[in-house]
């Protein structure tokens, strides 16, 4: 623990009153000031310490988080004792922070961790700190905590899918498509709702149940299912662009509940609602490193892709 701006000030104060007592003809109101000033320090420095001691926090996997957006991380102190004054700070390895606050921890609290907008790729924690000034603001207590959470950014989309990145007619998406169209009327479950989503797209009754916001994930019709072709021979804004227009294409078949199909080198899989999640897919490109020329080119036997090259 260290003393605060303030505790320094506080500090100071009580030498002025210590030193006012022996100088000083009034023994007894300095007395006084000073036993009060005394236990109020000692109160401060066991609030400040027991109010961190055992603390166990959690911090929510967000999922793919869009590249250049900020986005907000939920977490939670775990324990029945309540804990007043949180701060949460991380720092990534590429040298982003994050951090968010919590005045009382108590059964049902999401305090939100804010992260800065960040560039494509995988950010590893490499410091996750707790701090405290309760309850006087006079003494600071950190704590370093074992968390190491990372966070998965996926390219910014093109705003448009690979199919018009192509000069071909891009799918139209309509409210209807998210809500089961042909091929997708049954639900297949529920998720938890992303930031961009409609509000429409809220399955109301089980968000009041959960208390959090959740959404229908619909059945994929496998017989619609898209394949996009990622070839990552490529190296700084040509492979970003190529990364871009395949992460449209996830996200379109996202809002779509469509099965959609990534083929890259040593990468083939299927994305749905039924099977691998599409975030899964946004991972991918999240991580995905440029290849050397030499490297064969990812190959796909369909009638209906979207070449990314």
């Amino acid at each position: 623990m260290k003393p605060t701006h303030f505790g320094v000030k506080s500090l100071l104060f009580f030498a002025a009153i210590t030193g006012a007592f022996y100088a000083a003809p009034y023994v007894n109101l300095f007395f006084l000031l000073i036993a009060f000033f005394g236990a109020h320090w000692v109160l401060c420095a066991w609030w400040t310490f027991s109010n961190l001691r055992g603390l166990q926090v959690v911090i929510q996997d967000p999922g793919p988080v869009p590249a250049g957006s900020a986005a907000d991380l939920e977490w939670a102190v775990l324990g029945p004792r309540p804990r007043f004054g949180l701060t949460l700070r991380v720092d990534f390895e590429s040298g982003a922070q994050g951090s968010g606050e919590l005045a009382l921890s108590s059964e049902g609290a999401r305090p939100q961790l804010r992260l800065p907008a960040m560039a494509r790729g995988v950010h590893r924690a490499r410091r996750v700190t707790v701090s405290s000034t309760y309850p006087f603001g006079l003494l600071t207590r950190t704590v370093t905590l074992e968390l190491r959470p990372e966070v998965h950014v996926y390219p910014e989309p093109i705003g448009t899918t690979p199919e018009a990145h192509l000069a071909e007619p891009a799918a139209t998406e309509s409210s209807t498509s998210r809500l089961g169209p042909k091929g997708r009327t049954q639900p297949a479950g529920l998720r938890p709702h992303m930031a961009g989503e409609s509000v429409g797209d809220i399955h109301w009754r089980a968000s009041a149940r959960r208390g959090s916001f959740v959404v229908n994930e619909w059945e994929t019709d496998l017989s619609e299912e898209r394949a996009v072709v990622l070839d990552r021979r490529a190296e700084g804004a040509v492979l970003e662009q190529r990364l871009s227009a395949a992460s449209a294409a996830v996200v379109d078949a996202r809002s779509k509940g469509a099965a959609l199909r990534l083929v890259s080198q040593g990468h083939d899989e299927a994305y749905s609602a039924a099977g691998v999640h599409w975030d899964q897919a946004l991972r991918f490109l999240a991580r995905a490193e440029a290849l050397q020329a030499s490297e064969a080119p990812p190959e796909l036997e369909t009638s209906r892709e979207a070449r990314v090259a």
